[in-house]
């Protein structure tokens, strides 16, 4: 777990690159915008549980923005951002893409899951060319990212 001070280093940068605004933040964690405000600018120091709460909600944003890219996420809506990150925390949300123009042969499933960014999720390949869905399968297990779709296209 990273430091207080580590917290508010990082936090604006953090924030930049997944393109969500401190109001948003602030609902979706439910820290008061002044609180993270005096936080941000070393006004104030917030209780080490919140900051714990802030770091753990942040990562999860952060991870659901890696797995959804190139796609934006739109973090406006703090339940459902809330929901998503409490079920990816568990364990219990998985995302999967479906493209079957790689290959007329053969259709991949992968399954993403946010998890996946911080373990290893399921993955099956079902088809007729076997070389061709090996290939999609080391791929898709040596892959933590969701640069995936990117490294399917170059077969």
């Amino acid at each position: 777990m990273p430091t207080p001070s580590e917290i508010r280093n990082t936090l604006k940068d953090r924030m930049d690159k997944i393109n969500v605004s401190q109001s948003d933040l602030s609902r979706i964690t439910g820290i008061s915008n002044p609180t993270l405000s005096n936080f941000v600018s070393n006004r104030f120091e917030p209780p080490l549980q919140t900051l714990q709460n802030l770091h753990k909600t942040l990562s999860g944003m952060e991870r659901l923005a890696a797995t959804l890219a190139p796609v934006p996420v739109d973090f406006r809506n703090a339940q459902v951002v809330r929901d998503l990150v409490s079920k990816m925390n568990q364990g219990a949300l998985d995302i999967r893409i479906i493209d079957t123009s790689v290959s007329p042969r053969f259709t991949h499933h992968a399954v993403g899951g946010l998890s996946a960014l911080a373990g290893s999720a399921p993955t099956s390949v079902e088809g007729h060319d076997h070389d061709l869905a090996e290939k999609v399968s080391e791929i898709l297990n040596r892959s933590k990212k969701s640069q995936t779709y990117r490294d399917i296209k170059e077969l």
